[in-house]
């Protein structure tokens, strides 16, 4: 397993805090929760791709740096009013999935949970056999990971290289 997975939770819970207080302050009470949980999930996906992008640039693409830079972007963005919105949403998203595993949607919610619970589980234990990750995604991210550095691999097969990079950026770190 490289280096990186292991902070992955801090560094991501950092980045949907810092991309959430961001929609938050963007998004004042006035507008739906669904609208500020979107933009605040692209914030940090945008800082993840940037943070990736600057790191790769530098050839400091490890795994604890990596975490320092998903806190240090969560610490730049964190305003005291942007923390109290944070709470209040995570609060309301709270009850709002509380009440939706109520009732008739409860045996819906519960399979639903399930089946994300064991796609995430496979995963992260089993190792990637179809092609389309094995021949275009791995490569780039594993590339990444053991130089430090985003490049262009080194490889005879074109394509590789051809495609577009972004999910492979964000999957990086």
């Amino acid at each position: 397993m490289p280096p990186v997975v292991g902070w992955l939770p801090l560094g991501g819970a950092a980045l949907w805090l810092g991309g959430h207080v961001l929609a938050a302050m963007l998004l004042p009470e006035r507008g739906p929760l669904r609208e500020r949980l979107c933009l605040g999930l692209t914030i940090a996906l945008a800082a993840a791709l940037g943070l990736v992008e600057l790191l790769g640039a530098l050839g400091w693409l490890t795994g604890p740096v990596a975490l320092v830079g998903c806190l240090v972007f969560a610490a730049a963005v964190t305003r005291r009013a942007g923390l109290r919105a944070a709470a209040a949403d995570l609060a309301a998203l709270a009850r709002a999935s509380v009440t939706a595993v109520q009732g008739p949607w409860a045996l819906a919610a519960v399979a639903g949970a399930v089946a994300v619970a064991l796609a995430s589980l496979a995963a992260l234990s089993l190792e990637s056999w179809g092609w389309d990750a094995l021949a275009y995604h791995l490569p780039p991210v594993h590339d990444a990971l053991q130089t430090g550095r985003v490049r262009e691999v080194p490889t005879h097969v074109t394509y590789a290289s051809a495609y577009p990079q972004a999910v492979e950026r964000v999957f990086t770190l």
